[in-house]
């Protein structure tokens, strides 16, 4: 039996709609988000280019969103926070609320994990020992092969990095004093409260990675000229994509050239996470890309958002009261 949500398109195959029961919340927000632009007049992208959501990169590693909104990136180092012992824990996630609390309200803030298959054979290159002697040519060559080895069974063959987005709305002629000056306090914040090192990325470091995650292809090379993009050639989206994307044949799955990709959307409350769920996550022996957003919130709307949720439960308790009291017990 035909579902009645469904729509065919004029190949006859199904295609979801707003208000398709059987697909997830998320599927339906976005067929909903593509029925409204479709009412509206705008039209998908035509090319993989055209589907990565920024307008430019500038060399200093500023990337416009458009519609008034830039972002810079840091990387920063890790923190054992896993096996250290209760009190170094309970320091360490005070620090990082500091931190948070200590972010500009006027910006949204994006984290990013990226777990990536790495060659082993090309990271024991670049760490290759060359014998200045002939005499210690084998000597050379015994430890190149156990090094190799190391590489190849450390992390599960898998190279993490971390990365913090920061997206700025300010008028173009303000957006390069605001940017160092929030990059500075940010690196600042990581340096004292956390004792992590952090850096912004320049423009070619920011794409090299975009390219890596639309590429997930062993032995693939970034090759990128700014020449090229600033003379109106070849745009810096173009030049990131090699690959065909290919959305709506499976709704849970989509393709980049012959590689598969999903996505899951998670929405956890406080209560449902523990302090290793992002940890079983990046853990894992495959090619992982955990992203999660946050905006900081006026201290009056947070005030008023506690208060509601507080009178919230104590109805909730009065309710449990009376149902006990009507049915006989305490």
């Amino acid at each position: 039996m035909e579902e009645k949500n469904f729509r065919k398109n004029k190949d006859g195959k199904k295609i979801i709609g707003p208000n398709d029961k059987l697909s997830t919340r998320m599927l339906r927000e976005y067929a909903g988000a593509m029925h409204k632009a479709q009412k509206e007049g705008k039209r998908a992208p035509k090319s993989a280019a055209e589907s990565i959501p920024f307008e430019n990169m500038d060399e200093d590693g500023l990337m416009y969103l458009g519609n008034s909104q830039y972002s810079i990136m840091l990387e920063f180092s890790d923190k054992n926070y896993i096996q250290a012992d209760e009190i170094d824990q309970k320091d360490i996630w005070s620090d990082w609320c500091m931190l948070l609390n200590g972010l500009d309200l006027e910006a949204s803030y994006q984290m990013v994990f990226f777990n990536r298959k790495r060659e082993a054979r090309e990271l024991a290159k670049k760490l290759e020992l060359t014998a200045k002697h002939p005499e210690n040519e084998q000597l050379a060559k015994d430890l190149n092969a156990f090094q190799e080895k190391i590489v190849k069974n450390a992390n599960k063959g898998i190279a993490k990095s971390r990365y913090f987005v920061i997206t700025i709305k300010e008028p173009v002629f303000k957006i390069k004093a605001k940017a160092e000056e929030i990059t500075e306090r940010i690196i600042g914040e990581f340096r004292e409260r956390m004792d992590v090192t952090a850096r912004r990325l320049d423009g070619y470091e920011r794409l090299s990675i975009l390219f890596l995650m639309l590429n997930p292809y062993q032995g693939e090379q970034f090759i990128f000229n700014w020449d090229v993009a600033k003379n109106g050639g070849v745009s810096e989206k173009e030049q990131l994509t090699n690959h065909a994307f290919e959305f709506g044949k499976r709704t849970d799955r989509f393709m980049i050239g012959a590689k598969y990709g999903t996505v899951s959307y998670l929405k956890l409350s406080s209560s449902q996470i523990s302090d290793r769920f992002l940890c079983d996550f990046l853990d894992m022996d495959s090619a992982v890309i955990v992203s999660i957003h946050f905006t900081p919130v006026h201290q009056e709307r947070a005030l008023k958002d506690v208060k509601a949720l507080v009178s919230d439960i104590q109805k909730m308790v009065i309710d449990e009261q009376k149902n006990a009291a009507r049915s006989g017990y305490g």
